[in-house]
Formats: C-alpha cells, structure tokens, sequence
C-alpha cells in the first residue's frame, strides 16, 4: 500500500478500526443492510468529481459538431499574423481582457449547445419543463443546463478535463473533501442522518499501482484553513441511497496548484452507500461568476486551447442558459442547474482532541460576484477616488477573520531565535573575487556579488519554454543590443511575430541589463571566467554564466532588477542575483521566501527548533522525536562558525545552529518550505536572517490555503507580475517599463476602470523612500509610471521592490483571495498574484 507514514505519526488512536477493517477484508459486510457503523458514525473520503455531460450518441448531442477553442478563434480573427504586422496589444491582450472581462455582448463565432433528450441530473425544481432533460434511467424534469453549454466543448467530450480533476483529487491535499455521516441506523435505512463538510489534511490511501484507493484509511480534520469549509447537512438513507436537503455549499476545487473554490446554491446529496464506497450525484445550482472564475485561474489559455475551449464564448452561453438565482436588482439569472459525478472511499475522520468545530463563517459563504463591470469615465472617476480616500483616511477595518501566524516573529514576538535572527546577517564561504568586486549582504536575497559601484550582479540561465528556450548557455551571452519588436511565442498559445507595444520606448537586451565588461588585462580567478562576445566585448562569467548589473538598481544593496526567489511554473526565464555560496553544512541549503532566508534541507523540507532545548543540548526525547526528526551530523562532521554538533548518545550526532539543536517535522512530509511544524507551540521555523519589517498600518489574514499580506482593512494585497515572450524576456512590471499588459489586465485598457479593479495601496507621507522590501513611490494613475516631481494628481502608494501594490475592488471581506492569479497562466507569466505569507498546500510566490 501507499501512504504517507509520516503524516500518521501522532494522531490519535480510535476504537474499533482493526474489526472493523477484518471485516471489509473478509467480506463480511457485502451490503449496505448488513452494517450498522460504530456509534452510528461513517466517513467518507472523496476521491473523483467531474462535471455530469452525458455521452451516448455524437450525432444526437452534437450534430453540428464542437465548438472552437481559442487558437481556431485566433486563426479566424488574424489569419496572417506573420505578415499582417498585427500589434499584441490589439490581437493577443484584446482576447485576454475578453476573457478576463467577459460581456454578454456577441461573438462572431458559433457556439453549439448540446442538444437530445437525456442528461444525468436531478430534478432540482420539482418540476417537469421544455427544457427539462430525462435521466439514462427515466426520470423526467432532469436540471442541468450547464450540461447544455459543456456537451459540445471538446475537453468535456474527451476526458481531457476528466484527466485533470483526477490527478488534481489524487495529489492535492487542499482538495480533500470529506463527508461525515452521524445519527445512521445502518447504511441501508436511517430515517435522520446529519452530514457534516469538511476538508482533510492527508494524502489518499491507495494500492501499490497507486491506481486504486482503499478504504480504512484516516483523515485529520483541518480546522486552520479549513474552518470555511465546515458545513452542516440534513438528509436520510432510503433503500442503500443517501439524499440531502438543499444547502448551499463552498468546496475547494483547486486545479494546477490554485486554491480555487466551486459555490453551489441549493446543493443536494444523491449517494449510494456502501461500508467501503459512496457513489452518485451532487445536484444544485453553480454559481456562474464562481465556475468561470475557478476555470479561468485553474486553466489559461494554453490548457483551454487544447480543449478547444473558448473561455469568453462559454460565459456568453452560462449567461443565456441560467436558470436560477435572479439577481434582485437587474432580474438576470446568477446560477445554472448542474449535477457533478462523484464518488467516496469510506475514511476514518480525526477530529482535533477536543472535538470543538467551528462551523463556516456566514460571511465567507457569499460567492465571488465576478470582476467590477465597466460603468462611464466619470463615475469610475468619481467611485476611484472615493476608495482612494477612505483607504488612507485610517477609517476602521471591517471584521477579520484573523487566524494567528504564531511563527513568525516578523509579525509578532515568539521567542529567542527569530528575534536574533532579525538582527543576524547571513554568514557566507568566502571565494576568491576578481580586484573590484565584492559582497553585500542584502535583507531578501542574502550575499550578493556587487560591482565596483555596489551594482547587484545577476546571470541568466537558460530555461525551456513551451514552444522553444531562451537565456545563456554556459560561457555565451545573448543579451545584445538589438532591438526586438516581435513576440516570438515561446509561451503559447499565441503566434510569433505580434509587435510588441511601445517600440519607441523598448530598451534593448543591453541597455535594460548592461553586461559587466572585463578589462583587457583581467585574468579568471575562481569561479570567475571571462567571455569573448560575438560583439568583441570582453564579459565576467561565475560558473560559466555570463554576468549582468540591472538598469533599475540604484543604491549598492539593491537587487530589483530580479530575485532568487523560486521561479513559477511556466514563467518567463528570469534573472537571478549571483552571490557566494551559503555558510551551511552539506544537505541543507537558504532559500529566500516573503517571511525570511529560511533554512531548509536539500530536499526543501524546513528545519525546526524548540524552546525546550538549551543552548547546544537536545531535551527531545525519543517519543519527541518520532514527530520531529533530528538533523543528524555525519562522523566526520566538525563545528564552524555559526554551526555546532552535539551528542544526542554515543556516536549519533546533531547538527545545532546558533546554539540550537535543528529537527525536521515529520508531518511535513514531502512538502516544500513546509510552515506547519511552526504552529505547534514551542516549536519555529529557522530563518539565518528574517525579512524587513512590513509597513506598520498593514495586516496579516487567513485565507483557505494560508495566510496574505493585507492593507489596513484587512484586504488582501497584490502584486503585479510580468515578463514579455520574446527572445530577450525582458520585465514589464516596473513603472518605467510598459504598462500595456497591466493596463489590459487591470481594467480591460481603461486606466480609470484599472483605478477602480486593482486600486494601487495609498502610503503616508512620511513612509519611507529608499528601503529596499517596502518603499513609498509617486504614480501618475492614468499612465501608471512613476510621477514627475511635484506632479497634480499624482499617487503617493506603497511599492514592494520598487512595484506599487494593490488591492481588489472583488475582494469583499478579509481573506478573500479572488484575484490570486488572474492572469496568463496563473499570472506567472503576466498578472496579478496575492502576496502569500504563507501556504499550506502550494509554492506561492510574491
């Protein structure tokens, strides 16, 4: 079998499980009449979901075909895009702020509704209609217009989408819905059951294939992030089938690593039961801002393009073919029939030992309304300012579900060891440097290797892109002087040969990153070479990798041309600080997060350390550390600088850092940066220096998936990414670049709409200017680059790295996280991202 061990270790015990499992095993229990669960209590894990589209016959469903996705769409509306000189900002943006901004208005394209009589579903209305559907088993009146609108999209048709939700259930912990059945008779008749939501915190057990799922396993309640997801149900079991009472209901979805959440009004339970499997239908009504969003921030356009899925296309149809839920104001329908095909494996569920849940959060229930629509220049005008106003006017924040960041004493004081290490600079192994060159120690990226002005030095390694690669390879430099004007579609799903916007101010390759020449007589020394460029420039490389200053750094210290932070899936291949290599034993490195320079294994796992050791002695004794792991020390381990070894007993050994004796929390598990060991009292993550202090007036908020930098009004702050697809990769998120990609994506082109969507965080007069995390800048609002000195109407906004913040005009109550990722390709190629302080389940970055 498959299992997270680790993940087991201290749980509680519970009784009954190995009866209860010999039973399943010997097939005692061969139908539902036959088992009555202990305490009349069952769980259930789920394991597959999908959207119910019945397939039976293409020519009945679909006679006229499937419908377009977005490269047919983009073929039909450019056809020549080599040649016909057509401007990204008009052709590829335009079709991004149509899906990102979608309307009711028409397409000049088709789109087919899936036709025929039958439909899996139920009948939520209790009515039989026209346009009513008939179940494969003859049940008349079926809702299930959603049905209608994905029968003919080819993802739907194929599995392709399938695929997905499988492998997103299977691997992703923040995806783990459990039910709990309590008040059961027997699984065959109980006249009153409660079901209780909730979210799991531990991987699916499965066979060796790693194909099937078994039952008997256990499940941990999560009541941190998960509290949102505490739901409470009626129903009963009739003949083997569980039915509910309508409730609505929030359950994360999450796909490609996105903490994304599904609404359903009026959601039902429709399950037959069994004492190891559950199976059958969730009926209801989605919400339709909530649906196209989940599917807009899980799949960009290049995986909705393979499914020939047109994202602006299906709106127009979830628009036309809703059927509940008027809103009270314009009358229009909010919300579609749909049923969902689900199945369960039966799960022991692990409440915390003082079984005390709290249940969802009414406030957290309302669904996402979808982005602000357009209104006339004036009135955003008019609504912008306002917010502006009220935002730096200290008016009170409104209630905030607050959930404590008990590790980080970055925010509030937890004992001796970050507070010393807010005070540490990061020790680093000296190498040998060419005259002229040296190392700064900065507060987010460690040591770094700065020129003889004190510029940050950075290198650009080649990485690999959808549709080809870019960067240096080792001892060549592609950086030059030439101008690009094209996009060369390296990230899909976009073609080459789109002119960039704003050619006349485009830097080239060189001038954005000048690279650090060698004078005639410099020779190699160490890790540094030199390379002789195809323009006769003689080139400083460390590692064989050609070394540039960045344009935008100003001040020795700076490091914003790029950051060491890790990359994004699928982004653009970015430039990276270069300095010494860190100061730490063999098998642990520092990675640099939002929190800090966190000490971590090469594995990525976190270290911990505990206020129950003293100084270079271990008082975890052996049931401790069946939980947390010792950081062992190898024979010919010797004590160094900030690093010390202590004899746990005769010939085992620990690694101790300032003093501390270091653990691993074995209910990380595989988990990268893990920060939950930190929540455990008298335990804390390690960091060899901690992040600048936040702005005072700011606040910290717990969401679904972990905890975001917020404004004073507890709403969640953003920050705004960008790297453009052409050979050179050059950024367009700094104010004095482009911001024809921000404005598309704030506000559909509108600098007023974009005031009034991603409204910038106002800063006081007296924040600070030159800090290189959390600096104070004037905007113009209608360009968004930096202001001219003294200029009418200019915005004084907080700026992290040099790049103004936002917040989110859809964000309505702290925690919201509606616009993480809304972007190209979870904005890790062009958007905006919230500024994660923490995650539980994902790699989130600033």
């Amino acid at each position: 079998m498959q299992a997270n061990s680790s993940r087991r270790a201290g749980m509680a015990s519970f009784t009954g499980v190995s009866a209860v499992l010999l039973a399943f095993s010997f097939g005692g229990l061969a139908r539902a009449s036959d088992y009555a669960p202990p305490d009349g209590t069952i769980g259930y894990v789920l394991t597959t979901i999908h959207w119910a589209t019945y397939q039976k016959d293409p020519k009945t469903e679909c006679p006229h075909g499937t419908n377009m996705g977005p490269r047919e769409e983009f073929k039909q509306l450019f056809p020549d895009v080599e040649h016909g000189k057509y401007t990204l900002l008009d052709t590829e943006l335009r079709r991004e702020i149509d899906n990102w901004y979608p309307t009711t208005a028409p397409e000049p394209f088709p789109f087919y509704e899936a036709g025929g009589a039958i439909a899996l579903g139920m009948n939520l209305d209790g009515k039989a209609g026209p346009h009513d559907f008939t179940s494969p088993d003859g049940v008349q009146g079926i809702d299930n217009q959603l049905y209608r609108a994905l029968g003919c999209i080819n993802s739907y048709r194929t599995g392709y989408n399938d695929l997905f939700d499988n492998s997103e259930f299977e691997k992703e912990d923040y995806n783990r819905i459990l039910i709990e059945l309590t008040g059961v008779q027997s699984l065959e008749n109980s006249p009153h059951v409660s079901v209780t939501i909730y979210r799991g915190l531990d991987p699916l057990l499965t066979d060796a294939t790693g194909n099937d799922f078994l039952a008997g396993g256990t499940e941990r309640v999560d009541t941190l992030w998960g509290r949102k997801f505490i739901q409470h149900l009626e129903g009963k079991i009739t003949h083997g089938v569980l039915t509910t009472e309508p409730h609505d209901i929030t359950f994360p979805w999450a796909t490609f690593d996105l903490p994304v959440d599904e609404y359903m009004r009026a959601a039902r339970f429709q399950l037959n039961l069994t004492p190891t499997r559950a199976e059958g239908l969730i009926g209801g009504y989605a919400d339709v801002e909530t649906w196209y969003l989940q599917t807009m921030k899980s799949e960009p356009t290049h995986h909705q393009s393979y499914g020939q899925l047109s994202q602006s296309s299906l709106y127009k149809a979830f628009r036309r073919l809703a059927d509940a839920y008027p809103d009270p104001k314009t009358g229009i329908n909010t919300a579609i029939s749909s049923a969902l095909r689900v199945q369960f494996v039966q799960v022991f569920v692990l409440h915390p030992q003082d079984r005390t849940l709290e249940a969802a959060n009414t406030s957290l229930q309302k669904p996402y309304t979808g982005p602000p629509f357009p209104r006339s220049p004036a009135d955003e005008l008019v609504e912008s300012s306002s917010k502006l106003a009220q935002a730096g006017s200290g008016s009170p924040a409104p209630a905030a579900v607050n959930l404590p960041l008990r590790h980080a004493a970055m925010y509030q004081s937890v004992g001796w060891f970050p507070a010393q290490a807010q005070q540490a600079t990061e020790a680093y192994i000296p190498v040998p440097m060419p005259a002229g060159f040296g190392v700064v120690q900065t507060e987010l990226d460690g040591p770094v290797f700065v020129d003889a002005n004190g510029k940050t030095l950075y290198s650009w390694p080649r990485g690999e892109l959808r549709n080809g690669s870019t960067g240096d390879n080792r001892g060549e430099s592609e950086c030059t002087s030439v101008k690009l004007t094209v996009n060369d579609g390296f990230m899909s799903p976009y073609p080459a040969g789109l002119l960039l916007p704003d050619l006349d101010q485009r830097p080239s390759c060189m001038e954005a990153w000048p690279p650090v020449r060698a004078a005639a007589d410099a020779k190699p020394i160490g890790g540094w070479s030199i390379i002789s460029r195809k323009d006769g420039i003689r080139q400083w490389a460390y590692n064989g990798y050609a070394l540039y200053t960045s344009a935008l750094d100003r001040r020795p210290g700076d490091v914003l041309g790029g950051t060491s932070r890790q990359d994004g899936f699928d982004g653009p291949v970015v430039r990276k600080p270069v300095g010494p290599p860190a100061d730490v034993p063999p098998g642990l490195r520092v990675a640099s997060t939002a929190l800090g320079r966190l000490l971590i294994t090469a594995h990525n796992q976190s270290v911990y350390v505990s206020d129950q050791d003293t100084p270079n002695h271990s008082n975890c004794d052996d049931a401790c550390t069946r939980t947390w792991s010792p950081v062992l020390a190898p024979d010919i381990a010797r004590p160094h600088g900030e690093w010390s070894i202590i004899e746990r007993r005769p010939g085992v050994y620990q690694w101790a850092f300032r003093n501390r004796p270091l653990y691993r929390y074995v209910e990380d598990g595989s988990e990268q940066f893990g920060l939950r060991g930190g929540d455990v009292p008298g335990w804390h993550n390690v960091y060899t220096r901690m992040a600048p202090p936040l702005p005072r007036e700011f606040t910290v908020q717990g969401t679904t998936a972990g905890q975001v930098l917020a404004d004073s009004r507890g709403m969640t702050i953003y920050v705004y990414r960008c790297g453009e697809d052409s050979l050179d990769q050059l950024a367009c998120d700094y104010p004095t670049e482009t911001q024809a990609y921000r404005m598309a994506m704030c506000g559909g082109g509108d600098p007023l709409r974009c005031l009034h969507t991603f409204p910038y965080v106002l800063a006081p007069e007296d924040a600070p200017r030159d800090d290189p995390a959390w600096s104070a800048v004037d905007i113009d609002p209608m360009t968004g680059r930096f202001a001219r000195p003294a200029q009418y109407g200019a915005l004084h906004v907080w700026a992290y790295r040099g790049r103004p913040v936002y917040t989110y005009a859809g964000d309505e109550v702290p925690g919201d996280i509606n616009a993480d990722s809304h972007g190209e390709f979870r904005a890790e190629r062009e958007g905006f991202k919230a500024f994660w302080l923490r995650d539980d389940y994902y790699e989130f970055s600033d």
